[in-house]
């Protein structure tokens, strides 16, 4: 554990790291020069990762007499213990639902209140997300390597 803390943010250092239930990965949010060549793309001056983390998208039988999703009420629960500044919008269900409209709103809810489950990495430094204030529609020009004004 004290080997990864140099790899973790402060704010995350605080939790306990559980090996038996998560997955450990390498870090995909740049690529080394070395691998330009094995990449089936173009690299740029600069890459992007977005990452997402979706959670449950469906709803166990056990707990479909609940009026949201685990995910839904936890956000309550996080507010009220001052862990989130801000309730957000998004649903697993909707992200997963099939739906055209239901994933656009599960997508947009993630872009606008971000909290830990939606990110932006330029060249392996975070650029989007919940700790960091910079404005979607501002990082949109150069994910697509345009001088145009976003659309709002």
């Amino acid at each position: 554990e004290n080997e990864l803390n140099k790899y973790r943010t402060e704010f995350r250092k605080t939790k306990i790291l559980q090996y038996d239930r998560a997955a450990l990965f390498d870090d995909f949010t740049f690529i080394l020069e070395d691998e330009y060549n094995y990449v089936p793309f173009k690299v740029t001056d600069n890459t992007f990762a977005v990452e997402i983390k979706p959670k449950q998208g469906w709803r166990p039988f056990s707990e479909r007499h609940f009026p949201k999703c685990v995910f839904c009420m936890n956000q309550y629960l996080k507010m009220e213990k001052k862990q989130i500044q801000q309730l957000s919008m998004y649903c697993p269900e909707d992200l997963f639902s099939g739906q055209p409209e239901q994933m656009r709103r599960a997508i947009k809810s993630l872009i606008e209140v971000p909290q830990n489950n939606f990110k932006i990495f330029k060249n392996g430094i975070l650029c989007y997300g919940d700790r960091i204030k910079t404005l979607f529609n501002e990082i949109i020009p150069d994910i697509f390597e345009t001088s145009e004004e976003p659309e709002r």
